[in-house]
């Protein structure tokens, strides 16, 4: 269907995350209690859509590593062609859209510790608005690959200015930063 990648989204408090957590899964039949009853739901969509694509799209899932709710669920891993790293849920919303006292690059060690751990691609998302920091996450290998969506919706050239200006140029995620740009001669 002209698309180069499928990714299904377990996180943030959305439908198949919210069989999964044990936050807001209080389910007592098949699809509550155990981790293995929780993800049933959420691998059978899975399944599903891997078995629609066939093998001509790469399948991944995006999932919260942490809920930052004190009952909330940490990662397991499932069984895909990548994992997208995020955080939060409805109930800490903060950390699923994070503001400016969340701080950069919060989901770094997760990536790291998980990349550590399986053999597929690691993708990291969250508050990377920094050249220095996004340099860093490749130069040390702590991701496969960095992820950046408000950034660029703030600042549509900031992989130009990563690019070619002094990365301190680089906007906030928010947009709401002035800032000025030191342009190398």
């Amino acid at each position: 269907a002209g698309y180069d990648i499928v990714e299904v989204h377990f996180a943030h408090g959305y439908l198949l995350h919210s069989f999964m957590s044990t936050h807001t899964n209080h389910r007592t039949d098949e699809y509550g209690g155990s981790f293995e009853n929780r993800i049933k739901y959420p691998m059978d969509v899975l399944k599903t859509v891997i078995d629609e694509v066939n093998g001509e799209v790469p399948v991944q899932i995006r999932v919260s590593v942490d809920e930052y709710v004190d009952d909330g669920m940490k990662f397991k891993e499932m069984g895909v062609a990548s994992i997208s790293l995020s955080a939060g849920c409805y109930d800490a919303v903060e950390y699923t859209i994070q503001p400016m006292f969340i701080p950069q690059g919060f989901i770094i060690p997760f990536a790291k510790e998980l990349k550590a751990e399986i053999d597929i691609p690691v993708i990291v998302a969250a508050r990377l608005n920094d050249a220095h920091l996004i340099e860093n996450v490749v130069e040390n290998d702590e991701a496969d690959i960095v992820a950046i969506g408000r950034g660029l919706i703030a600042d549509p050239l900031l992989i130009d200015k990563i690019k070619a200006i002094a990365p301190e140029a680089v906007c906030s995620e928010t947009g709401e930063a002035v800032i000025t740009l030191k342009v190398d001669d």
